[in-house]
């Protein structure tokens, strides 16, 4: 154990070689002021190896004196003719390994000018060993640095006094460095209990058997008298034996209070994480317009990272501020020592947004600069836009508006609240609510107020009176809001006269639509597809049989459909409810009456109708209406029936007929024969023709389904083969080409257009093609604009120059020209190439 340290009684400054303590490795750890006039600067050494205060090329063997020095505790180790960079032409170095050594635990270092004094060996066997080292323990008093020793063999344990003064530990009391069993006072009580993990762990380390034995720890007590203290403590362990016998026997250490300096960083950390994570921008500006720091409020902002903003200048991101704005606004600064200015940002994408500026001058260690802060008022100049557009859109809007004090007193109203009541603004403000509305009276308001401020919201219908005296319905909505301790009502006033227009005349609409559903005895339904609620009107249910106060849903409706109609009904529903569709439904079928079972005809209407649109569109309601059609679907199928007995008698005449007109065509054909005349021949059969084509009509509609027209197109096929093989006989070869529309004639056009065309194909037969020539007949019948078209070409000889078809007094043509007029219609004969006869008429109106 070593005996109490003695006081020192010169001070640091007397000495006058540079002293230096360095750890194991070579680190400077504490210098004496000496060193200093030795040329060696403890901002630059602290910290750093002692070899790097050497030339280069001394570097080498200045560690092999610290290895050697290291190998011989106690050994003063001297090496000359070191240079040091502060240019003396060379030092002598000595160094001694003192692990022994109250408070150092170290290498101490004496280092002088090889010029200016004896050898260093001289110099100790003059002055002793012990004199540097006493002189050093005066010097880790006077740095407040508390020397401890502990010896592991003996347990005992000296502290300096200023190692007591720093634990506030008695100057005679024992020391108990560890006692966790007991509550004997003892220094591990003070450790704070956040930083007993870590000094445990240190420990351990320090005296671990196969560690270097080296403590080196930050860490708080609080000591007895509550007092919070940051130390540093640094301490050497030694060990005796090898491998599995080794073990600590000697630890020396020094501790430090460092609660000023740990105090001083964290309020500098405080301040310097306040400054980074401050959600406003700050910079520091240099004179040159230069940023030399900004915040991560400030670099997010402009959307770079630090390294690119630091370096950059103000007009590198801010367009206001070029070169020659920014020394004038430097001046400014400079002169008034603040300044506060709205400008513009510009982030590195190109957007532009605006900011609030304030700067203040600073001058520190001769260094000119600008503190800034910068704000983004662009939610600031948002809000204030969106106030003045909504003040701009109150004032313009069409719909009064009113600001009013729980008083009832008027504070505001927009223009058209004034024009409304005919009041100027000047004459409206100031007035009370009970002057525009006689329904709340003065002795009302308070309770009116109290109920728009309760309710928040308040909606009611009332009467405005205008300036004139005249009246105004009106929709009052009042919204209670209050601000800066100050109460209002924002009440909106909706002029209703139109809308209680509307109302009456839906309500006039309504009545009118219950007295056409009485007289027309209608049922009306609605079923609501989200709750699946049904409504059916007292008529339904008296067609279904169902009693007023009897429940109805969709199985209702379902079980009284008669059992045939139920498959078609279901069809008609899915197709009405399919989103893809229309929501349309309409059919006609059975329902079993619930009370009597009778069975009734109903004629049903719905409308549909969705919500959402693509594969979210679905069927929120249906509307509808249902009429009793039995008396009427009972009288239709009489009137089937007796269509159906008419229809047969129809067909029965013209079957008649046309065998009638058939017996005349072969008494016809059997008189030819006795004629010998050829004339005579032709004329019986032209008329046996005539009559074909009349047959022909009249077995046309015996076979047709409708008994009012028959098919033209198919009449004048069959029309024009019986010509041709009429005329198969006389030696005639001609060709007949039929083109015609798919069209339906009525009888009373169908007998006259069969009459023209057997007309005009007899002429092409008879003298088209003289002399046993073969041609072609081309017939055509169209429909368009209204009209029908109907024309017979040939490509035979023509007709004579001197023949006029319009002035032809032969039967044949006289005929035509007759039944074209009886049609309505015209002829038009072209000679080109053949002849060409075309007739139009109008289609007759039954014509589809």
């Amino acid at each position: 154990m070593l005996e109490p340290a003695r006081r020192a009684e010169a001070l640091l400054e007397q000495l006058t070689d540079g002293i230096l303590i360095l750890d194991r490795e070579g680190i400077i750890r504490w210098m004496a002021p000496s060193a200093q006039r030795q040329g060696l600067s403890p901002r630059e050494l602290l910290g750093r190896p002692a070899a790097e205060a050497l030339h280069a090329g001394d570097a080498p063997r200045f560690q092999a004196a610290l290895n050697e020095a290291l190998a011989q505790p106690g050994t003063a180790i001297t090496v000359d003719g070191l240079q040091h960079p502060v240019g003396r032409d060379g030092c002598e170095d000595t160094l001694t390994f003192l692990p022994d050594t109250e408070g150092i635990n170290g290498v101490l270092l004496v280092t002088r000018a090889s010029a200016r004094s004896q050898p260093m060996r001289e110099r100790l066997a003059h002055r002793g060993l012990g004199e540097t080292e006493e002189q050093l323990r005066q010097a880790v008093r006077l740095t407040h640095i508390g020397v401890f020793d502990h010896d592991h063999r003996t347990g005992e344990i000296y502290w300096s006094p200023e190692m007591r003064r720093i634990y506030g530990w008695g100057e005679t009391e024992p020391v108990v460095v560890l006692d966790r069993q007991t509550s004997t006072a003892n220094t591990w009580s003070l450790i704070h209990p956040q930083d007993r993990d870590l000094v445990a762990a240190a420990l351990n380390h320090a005296h671990s058997v196969d560690g270097d034995g080296l403590f080196d720890v930050e860490y708080r007590i609080v000591r007895r008298d509550g007092e919070l203290r940051w130390l540093s403590t640094r301490s050497q362990t030694s060990f005796e034996g090898e491998g599995t016998a080794r073990h600590a026997v000697r630890t020396v250490g020094a501790v430090q209070d460092i609660t000023a300096r740990r105090q001083v960083e964290r309020q500098i950390k405080l301040m310097k994480t306040s400054v980074d994570r401050c959600n406003t921008a700050i910079y520091w500006v240099s004179s040159s317009g230069g940023i030399t720091y900004a915040n991560e409020c400030a670099w997010q902002s402009l959307g770079m990272r630090p390294e690119q903003l630091v370096g950059l200048h103000v007009w590198d991101f801010d367009p206001d501020f070029p070169p020659r704005i920014w020394r004038a606004a430097w001046q400014r600064v400079k002169r008034d020592h603040y300044m506060t200015l709205q400008t513009r940002h510009r982030r590195q994408d190109g957007t532009i947004f605006p900011v609030d500026v304030l700067g203040t001058y600073i001058s520190f260690e001769n260094e000119e600069l600008v503190f800034v802060f910068a704000q983004d008022i662009s939610e600031r100049e948002r809000a204030e836009r969106e106030l003045r557009l909504m003040h701009a859109a109150i004032e313009t809007s069409h719909t009064p508006f009113f600001s009013i004090s729980p008083s009832g007193q008027i504070i505001y109203a927009n223009e058209h609240a004034c024009l409304s009541l005919g009041y100027t603004r000047e004459e409206l403000v100031g007035k009370y609510t009970w002057d525009i509305d006689p329904a709340y009276p003065p002795e009302r308001q308070p309770e009116a107020w109290e109920e728009v401020r309760k309710a928040g919201v308040l909606r009611i219908e009332s009467t405005h009176r205008r300036k004139d005296g005249s009246y105004l319905p009106v929709e009052v909505t009042s919204n209670y809001f209050s601000f800066k301790d100050e109460q209002y009502a924002l009440a909106f006033a909706q002029d209703i006269t139109e809308r209680e227009r509307a109302e009456r005349a839906l309500r006039a609409s309504q009545e009118r639509l219950q007295q056409v559903a009485l007289v027309y005895d209608i049922g009306l339904f609605e079923h609501d597809n989200l709750t699946d609620e049904v409504y059916w009107s007292p008529e339904l249910r008296r067609y279904w049989g169902i009693g007023p106060e009897d429940p109805v849903d969709l199985d209702s409706f379902r079980i009284a459909i008669h059992p045939d109609d139920r498959s078609l009904v279901a069809q008609h529903r899915m197709r009405a409810y399919d989103p893809q569709g229309d929501g349309r439904y309409s059919v006609q079928h059975r329902v079993i009456r619930r009370d009597s079972g009778d069975i009734r005809w109903v004629d049903t209407r719905s409308q549909t109708f969705f919500e959402g649109t693509g594969a979210q569109r679905h069927p929120v309601r249906t509307v509808g209406a249902m009429v009793d059609v039995t008396s009427r679907v009972t009288a239709e199928e009489a009137l089937r029936h007796s269509l159906r007995e008419k229809e047969t008698l129809l067909r029965e005449v013209h079957h008649r007929v046309k065998n009638n007109l058939q017996i005349i065509a072969s008494l016809l054909h059997f008189q030819a024969k006795k004629v010998k005349d050829p004339g005579d021949l032709a004329a019986f059969a032209e008329g046996r023709n005539r009559l074909r084509s009349m047959i022909l009509v009249h077995e046309k509609l015996y076979q047709s389904p409708d008994l009012s027209r028959i098919d033209f197109g198919s009449y004048i096929r069959a029309l024009a083969r019986d010509l041709q093989r009429s005329y198969l006989t006389t030696g005639r070869n001609v060709r007949v080409r039929v083109a015609a529309d798919t069209l339906e004639l009525p009888i009373e056009s169908a007998v006259p257009c069969g009459m023209i065309l057997c007309e005009l194909l007899t002429n092409v037969f008879k003298y088209a093609f003289p002399d046993g020539r073969s041609g072609t007949a081309d017939v055509s019948v169209t429909a368009a604009d209204g009209r029908m078209h109907l024309s017979v070409s040939d490509d035979g000889v023509g007709l004579p120059e001197e023949f006029h078809p319009d002035q032809s007094s032969s039967f044949g043509w006289q005929l035509i020209r007759n039944l074209t007029a009886q049609l309505g219609g015209h002829a038009r004969v072209d000679r080109r190439n053949g002849t060409h006869v075309a007739i139009s008429f109008p289609r007759s109106s039954g014509a589809p």
